[in-house]
């Protein structure tokens, strides 16, 4: 019954008119370029006025200026609420580089999509257009359009009106496509008494998932055992270590600490009394970076390329013990002290042997179980089910009156595969006979418990929210499609400076 009702869920396109009233703008604003706009986001003329220049990226032969690209980030980077100060330098400048490159992206995916659009033969007028500007708060004032406020901002934001409104355009077409997709999904009369059938069947079951490489980190491997096994399967092991080299590599490092500060003044404050002896102190007291000062600047290990650049070429070259000159980078001024430095490695065998060989056993221990585990799931043999599962350190869990349409179960993750497993016992409880695997786990299922309940009122609500999720699977598989056709060429020194 549930895989019927699964399978049942299709689209059915309905006509529409390409002039589809579209809703409020900011309502159903995808891309974010209509609410950019200083007065919402605190964006003054000045601050969006620099580094207009180039091109960020080319789609299908059209430019997307870097300025659209600074524009887009400052606004992205407002509204996330995420206060980058609290993170160390290298967690902050991870998080802005993907901010830098996912901003790059959506603006790539607009383009692309405004020029499919274009192609299908949809159009935004004119008037949508007008509209659409002249309904914008920032631009009004006493509830009335005021062209001036219009006009100094694409003066301070560097655009001309025509860049701006192709931009407003983009968001209007994406919004009539997104809506589109709404209008040709429908749940059927029949996917929604089936969504309440499955909604009446509550099920109680105890489940086991795990993971082969987490097992076979904790198996325990006695150095006897090491010894044997080099003595016996010198040449296995060998071969071994050739398949896995790469996983016993180690990269050049260095453990440091440092003191940042926006301001030169304190630089000079700071430089007067700062030594390698008092460091950690001076961070505690001085230091702007909230996620290192209280540990006394300390940063740990890192290698090349997780820092800023001018950080990064100091620490690698400043000698052990010693507290560098001060280092501008875009978050301030840096104090540097290097505690520790590794250099980069390549073991030969001899070297790490007793670790080859504790893992050869761990991996060759866990699948000796999960071998004679599927046997015994096959043959339903629960006792010998038990017996595997307390060899691997794994425990049954809990899960208690469950909806069969239920989309999570606590604590499960991939519901939907687990919840389409139990659903193909109709009924049927005890041991399911098989191991499956989905997600890089396995996972076991004991049927408990099958009954039947009354249907709750939500029923007719998830169908209503399974329509909602089938509109926006498909529109998300068009994007896709048409970013795949898409010839673009990318500024990476945006995305990776």
């Amino acid at each position: 019954m549930f895989e019927k009702f699964r399978k049942s869920l299709k689209s059915k396109p309905k006509n529409t008119d390409s002039g589809l009233k579209v809703k409020t703008i900011v309502a159903y604003v995808i891309f974010g370029a209509i609410i950019l706009v200083f007065a919402l986001f605190g964006i003054t003329p000045d601050r969006m006025g620099s580094e207009m220049g180039g091109n960020a990226a080319v789609v299908n032969g059209q430019s997307i200026s870097v300025g659209n690209f600074r524009r887009r980030l400052d606004m992205v980077e407002r509204s996330s609420g995420l206060n980058l100060d609290q993170f160390p330098p290298a967690q902050r400048e991870m998080f802005q580089a993907e901010l830098r490159r996912r901003t790059l992206e959506d603006l790539i995916m607009a383009e692309g999509i405004f020029q499919k659009a274009n192609k299908l033969g949809m159009t935004v007028s004119d008037e949508e257009v007008r509209r659409t500007i002249t309904s914008i708060e920032a631009f009004q004032q006493d509830g009335r359009f005021r062209r001036q406020s219009y006009e100094n901002y694409l003066t301070g934001t560097g655009q001309s009106a025509a860049q701006f409104e192709r931009e407003i355009r983009k968001e209007l077409l994406t919004q009539k496509l997104r809506a589109l997709f709404s209008l040709s999904h429908e749940v059927s009369k029949e996917i929604e008494d089936g969504m309440k059938s499955l909604s009446q069947v509550q099920l109680g079951f105890d489940y086991a998932s795990f993971s082969p490489q987490d097992l076979r980190e904790k198996v325990s491997i006695s150095k006897a055992q090491v010894q044997e096994v080099l003595s016996k399967e010198d040449a296995a092991l060998r071969a071994d270590f050739e398949q896995r080299k790469f996983e016993f590599k180690t990269e050049e490092k260095v453990k440091a600490r440092h003191i940042l500060v926006r301001s030169e003044d304190k630089v000079k404050e700071i430089q007067k009394d700062l030594n390698p002896n008092n460091f950690a102190e001076m961070a505690k007291k001085f230091s702007e970076d909230p996620g290192s000062k209280d540990q006394g600047g300390e940063l740990g290990f890192f290698g090349r390329g997780r820092m800023d650049p001018d950080f990064e070429k100091a620490a690698f070259s400043q000698p052990i013990g010693l507290v560098g000159e001060p280092v501008k980078t875009q978050f301030g001024y840096h104090f540097i002290l290097v505690d520790e430095r590794q250099d980069a490695s390549e073991p030969a065998f001899e070297e790490v042997k007793e670790k080859v060989a504790q893992e050869y056993l761990a991996r060759k221990k866990v699948d000796e179980v999960l071998a004679a585990l599927k046997i015994h799931v096959k043959e339903g043999n629960a006792k010998a089910v038990d017996g595997d599962l307390k060899l691997l350190g794994v425990q049954w869990k809990k899960a208690k009156d469950v909806s069969l349409g239920a989309d999570q179960v606590p604590g499960l993750e991939d519901s939907e595969e687990a919840m389409k497993l139990l659903a193909s016992r109709r009924g049927q409880t005890g041991l399911i006979p098989e191991l499956s695997e989905w997600g890089g786990n396995y996972h076991l299922f004991d049927l408990k418990q099958w009954k039947s309940v009354a249907a709750p009122k939500e029923a007719s609500q998830n169908a209503e929210r399974t329509g909602d999720q089938l509109a926006g699977e498909a529109f998300q598989k068009w994007v896709l499609e048409v970013r795949d056709g898409l010839k673009i060429e990318r500024n990476m020194r945006l995305v990776q400076r």
